[in-house]
């Protein structure tokens, strides 16, 4: 691999066939350490060639296509967390052992994909502060989002997932942060998908997980984090787009209402899931029980309904006693 990608340097052209299996070895054998040291080589490739840059990006958008077909790394479906019931009780200590191999295996999966992530990160940040950015770097990050965006179900669910999911959110947030005036659709859109992906994980039911690297999981914290902290700095604003709006709601893909409805849910779920001692919406960990009203009686439509079949007489007591009674509702 090194003498490869100091060949390519070297050389008067660019020898497009051994580019592209620069790329595409290192992920079809999908080694942690291999993708480390590729890491480092395509970064050297493309600060000494910067002609090879969008070949790279282009090869790597059509390889995480590849790896979500075949159900590697972070689309790997293997260590999917099963029904904890399902298992039969036992009054045995833990198994240490048992446990590092699971962790290892898991690792095994996860972490060279995470190296690739970290390669698009990178890659973003080098481009974001130029004045005149590369947009096919930009356009090949949109693509791997779309890509993970249309198959969001076949991502694992494993609680060690973690870590490369949420650095894709926040890879999506800070993309969000260059401003998209000229294709508000396209706006709408990514912003719609990074809200489904995170939620997505926040709808699983919590479960603990045991990682045997303590840097690793300070890492994941700090991924948490940053993304709460992107996500409140996050303002949707609603753009005129004559035709293309319109259509674009209709089909029900998403729109700015939720969005804005979403933000605050998930800053509370990111702040939430910062910590293994606590979960989110729980009644329990207030000093007292909270009561969430019955808000109907503020829809002026289901009050018309209510009040079309009776008399006139009943609907003015009726409606004092909705009054009375939503006042008297503790405050939350």
């Amino acid at each position: 691999m090194s003498h490869a990608t100091h060949y390519v340097v070297a050389a008067s052209h660019i020898d497009r066939e051994l580019l592209r299996l620069l790329v595409w070895v290192p992920l079809t054998l999908l080694d942690d350490g291999l993708m480390r040291a590729t890491r480092h080589m395509w970064t050297t490739l493309i600060v000494e060639r910067t002609d090879t840059e969008v070949l790279v990006m282009v090869e790597l958008t059509i390889a995480w296509t590849w790896l979500i077909q075949q159900h590697l790394g972070l689309f790997s479906q293997h260590f999917e967390p099963k029904n904890p019931f399902a298992a039969k009780m036992s009054y045995t200590p833990s198994d240490k052992s048992a446990r590092a191999r699971a962790y290892a295996a898991i690792s095994r999966t996860l972490a060279p994909h995470m190296q690739v992530i970290e390669f698009v990160v990178q890659r973003f940040d080098a481009v974001k502060h130029l004045p005149y950015g590369n947009f096919s770097v930009v356009n090949a990050i949109l693509r791997i989002l779309q890509v993970s965006f249309d198959n969001q179900d076949r991502i694992t669910t494993n609680a060690l997932a973690r870590g490369p999911l949420f650095t894709l959110v926040h890879l999506g947030f800070k993309l969000l942060k260059l401003g998209f005036e000229s294709n508000p659709i396209l706006e709408a859109k990514l912003r719609d998908g990074l809200y489904r992906l995170a939620f997505r994980w926040f709808a699983l039911p919590p479960c603990w997980s045991f990682s045997g690297s303590k840097p690793t999981l300070a890492r994941e914290i700090q991924i948490l984090i940053d993304t709460r902290h992107t996500i409140k700095g996050d303002t949707p604003v609603l753009r005129s787009a004559p035709a293309l709006v319109g259509k674009w709601s209709a089909t029900g893909s998403g729109s700015a209402l939720a969005v804005r409805a979403s933000y605050s849910s998930l800053t509370g779920s990111a702040s939430s899931g910062n910590s293994s001692s606590t979960l989110p919406m729980t009644p329990l960990n207030g000093s007292k029980l909270h009561h969430y009203p019955n808000l109907r009686h503020l829809n002026p439509l289901s009050r018309h309904r209510r009040h079309a079949n009776k008399t006139p007489g009943q609907a003015v007591t009726n409606e004092s006693s909705t009054t009375t009674s939503a006042s008297s509702l503790p405050d939350d």
